[in-house]
């Protein structure tokens, strides 16, 4: 049968291994060995967004390079390209001030004058019809 010995012993034994595991457990924390991880992992993720930072600047850098040579060449392209042409500018749905503003700079640009006219119609739009036409049609 158990006596009392036997559940001193056996207190004794979980009291050990409870302070054993406690140790360890300070130990662990206190050697880095789950600093190391965590700074292993910030590493990781800090290269990461590195090298998308990176992707970003060169995308960024091209986007400039696209935008210089754009204004370069622009005016050379529209100069009097639509000189004494007259233009009618039709908008599907309300005029759009905005839209209509870049039109006229565009115009102006080219050598014409302002639209001879400008006019605005409601029509019932099917976009998912629309959608379904020019994806089943191949790009020319």
């Amino acid at each position: 049968m158990f006596d009392l010995r036997y559940h001193v012993a056996s207190l004794a034994a979980v009291f050990i291994a409870l302070i054993i595991g406690i140790l360890v457990g300070v130990g662990l924390a206190g050697s880095g060995v789950t600093k190391n991880a965590e700074l292993n992992r910030v590493k990781l993720e800090n290269a990461r967004l590195n090298a998308a930072a990176g992707q970003k600047n060169q995308q960024i850098r091209a986007l400039g390079r696209t935008q210089k040579e754009f204004q370069l060449a622009y005016p050379a392209l529209m100069a009097n390209r639509l000189v004494g042409k007259q233009v009618a500018v039709l908008f599907i749905g309300g005029v759009d001030s905005g839209v209509l503003g870049a039109i006229a700079t565009t115009l102006r640009d080219a050598g014409a004058q302002h639209p001879v006219r400008v006019s605005a119609i409601s029509v019932q739009i099917n976009a998912q019809e629309i959608d379904n036409n020019l994806i089943s049609q191949p790009a020319s």
